[in-house]
């Protein structure tokens, strides 16, 4: 059984001038818009990346810090990070630097 295909007919009326002005300018806007919008989205898409590559960096950061902070649950190290890192010498130490 074959459907019966309906045929449609386009049929233009005529319409003033104001009419086809304002759907040209509607068309126009809308087409500006879209495009601007579409230029928003991709500056906020790299933006966004930009941030994301930014905070998986200090992630990186902070689990160095942490490290760093369970080293210096012991007085030998930061000693040794006193001495090495900052130049701090202990109190009893007797420093001699040649001279110019």
């Amino acid at each position: 059984m074959q459907k019966k295909r309906r045929r449609f007919r386009l049929v233009f009326t005529k319409t003033s001038p104001l009419v086809k002005c304002l759907i040209l300018a509607t068309v126009v806007l809308s087409t500006v818009a879209l495009v601007t919008l579409h230029a928003a989205i991709e500056e906020n898409r790299s933006e966004y990346e930009a941030m994301r590559q930014y905070a998986m960096a200090l992630e990186g950061d902070n689990q160095d810090l942490d490290q760093r902070i369970e080293e210096l649950g012991s007085i030998e190290s930061a000693l040794r990070i006193a001495m090495e890192e900052l130049g701090l010498v202990l109190p009893d130490t007797i420093v001699i630097t040649p001279g110019n």
